[in-house]
């Protein structure tokens, strides 16, 4: 699978499942791969012209865009997401979207209630 790396859904979809597994950080994925950190690093920048980590950023954002859509709280998306600290998140998404969490929930899906210990979330 990372030999070629990932060309379609199914590669992609296993991708996201080691990303979570792995925290979203790059030493733990390369890990998880069986790989040095350096191997993956190599693999990543042939097949998608950037770092693990970047692409971890970004995968993780995108869960956590979709988390809240799906009406989780802004402390479940930044948790369950790998942030240490919900203020970090809350600081990375709005350098991202130029608003907060909860104002991107409000201007994207203006209906979607904001959890307070949904069923929807893990947390």
């Amino acid at each position: 699978m990372l030999s070629g790396f990932p060309t379609g859904d199914l590669d992609r979809a296993i991708l996201d499942k080691l990303a979570r597994e792995a925290g979203y950080r790059a030493r733990e994925l390369a890990k998880v791969c069986g790989l040095s950190t350096r191997q993956l690093q190599r693999r990543f920048k042939l097949a998608l012209g950037r770092t693990p980590q970047d692409w971890l950023d970004e995968l993780r954002m995108k869960t956590a865009e979709d988390m809240l859509l799906q009406g989780c709280s802004v402390k479940c998306a930044a948790l369950e997401t790998g942030f240490r600290q919900v203020s970090h998140f809350c600081r990375c998404f709005k350098a991202k979207h130029h608003v907060t969490a909860s104002q991107f929930v409000l201007l994207v899906h203006p209906y979607v209630p904001m959890s307070l210990g949904d069923n929807r979330c893990r947390c």
